[in-house]
């Protein structure tokens, strides 16, 4: 099919005043997200920033945004507030065009179910709102493209359709299917690396010297575990592993088919929605000739199936220093979060299918790390010392160079052994 172009300048039957005029662009404020401190020395470090964050990030959005008026601004936030939508689950009607019954008749679906981002299409309203903050932030635009760029999406939608109607509806959709949750920073001296409890003295208690404090962050377990139970479908999973739990309660195998099979695990006497976290931890290099390195604590739920853990993933810490963390310093907010869940008997939280409230409680234990991360875990000497073993006490001993390699050692040359 041939494509037909059509010069708006040189019709003799549509001038320029006929044209529709276009909206001034309102201005969207979103919350920033943490910062990470950055090293003075490494200026290239200023360019990161979270993929989860939906803040303004170009020169020209600000000045853009500095142009809109004060009654812009006020209309806004009247528009916004008379458009109020619900969210159930995936549902959303900014509009308000559907009716009660087929609201309802959604609304009464399951929580894993997909909303379509219209009836009969096969991308979903959580697709579409992905992705276009996606370019957004890939592309580094400004809010008034993209509301430029919402307002043109709606315009070729079908009618009704599920897809927000503004941006500000964009954030808060994306808000309440990944909601942020507050950081807490914790500070600890840069020479020793210890925890530092008392931010206003001057010299470290521990190494005796001038106190310059960095800092680390730890976010709060129990508040993403009740984001997952309540809105994330994780309930619902919890509800069939106790199903099949019940079934064989005192069977005794022999088989060790995942970890919820061994003997530790067993102790624990787990039952009803008593979770059990399995911990991650490891560092990684935000850039290749960077010096400081970023360490993650995650967490995965043991009761899941394998193929489901990966669904349910949760961050309670985060490091980043050019030295590794000390594990005292770094696990300390993780260890005493999860003691103080379970003092006060557990977290209370709603089941989103029957509406009854629960208590959970919360233990961690056992954790996954390669090995110079598990040996700083353990408290243990590196994998490469002469007890580096954390199973018994025997002293490791170096097997003798043969002729061969003491002359390619005496060449200059590295000698490594095949294992």
């Amino acid at each position: 099919m041939k494509q037909s172009t059509y010069d708006v300048s040189h019709s003799s039957n549509i001038s320029a005043a006929d044209l529709p005029e276009e909206p001034e662009p309102t201005d969207i404020i979103v919350p920033e997200p943490f910062n990470i401190p950055v090293d003075p020395e490494e200026s290239d470090h200023q360019s990161i920033r979270s993929d989860t964050s939906l803040s303004t990030s170009s020169s020209s959005s600000s000045a853009a945004d500095s142009s809109t008026s004060e009654s812009d601004l006020s209309e806004a936030e009247s528009e916004s507030s008379n458009n109020e939508f619900t969210i159930n689950r995936n549902v959303i009607d900014p509009s308000g065009n559907s009716s009660d019954s087929e609201s309802d008749e959604m609304s009464s679906g399951s929580e894993e179910e997909e909303v379509p981002l219209y009836p009969g299409s096969e991308c979903t309203v959580d697709e579409a709102v992905y992705d276009m903050l996606n370019d957004y932030l890939k592309h580094n635009e400004t809010q008034a493209s993209l509301a430029s760029h919402l307002k043109t999406f709606l315009k070729y939608l079908p009618k009704p359709n599920f897809m927000p109607q503004t941006v500000p509806h964009l954030f808060k959709y994306l808000e309440r299917m990944d909601p942020s949750f507050s950081e807490q920073s914790h500070f600890y001296c840069s020479s020793c690396l210890l925890l530092i409890e008392d931010t206003s003295a001057t010299v470290c208690d521990a190494c005796n010297k001038d106190l310059v404090l960095s800092t680390f962050y730890s976010f709060d377990v129990e508040s993403q575990i009740k984001n997952l139970l309540e809105n994330c479908g994780l309930a619902e999973e919890l509800d069939k592993v106790i199903e099949v739990r019940n079934l064989a309660p005192d069977e005794e195998t022999h088989f060790i088919r995942d970890l919820t099979d061994g003997s530790e695990y067993r102790k624990l006497n787990v039952s009803g929605y008593t979770i059990t976290l399995l911990w991650y931890i490891d560092g990684v290099k935000v850039k290749e000739h960077s010096k400081r390195e970023l360490w993650p604590i995650q967490f995965a739920i043991s009761e899941l199936p394998p193929h489901l853990r990966s669904r349910y993933i949760g961050v309670c810490g985060v490091w980043y220093d050019k030295h590794k963390p000390v594990m005292n310093t770094f696990l300390s907010p993780f260890v005493k979060s999860l003691q103080n869940i379970n003092q006060k008997g557990g977290f209370e939280w709603t089941h989103p299918k029957t509406g009854s409230k629960h208590k959970s409680l919360i233990y961690a234990p056992g954790g996954c790390a390669d090995a110079p991360a598990r040996t700083g875990a353990l408290n243990l000497t590196g994998h490469l010392s002469k007890y580096c073993c954390s199973t018994c006490e025997v002293k490791s001993v170096s097997l003798p160079l043969t002729p061969e390699e003491i002359a390619y050692r005496e060449a200059g040359n590295r000698v490594r052994r095949k294992r």
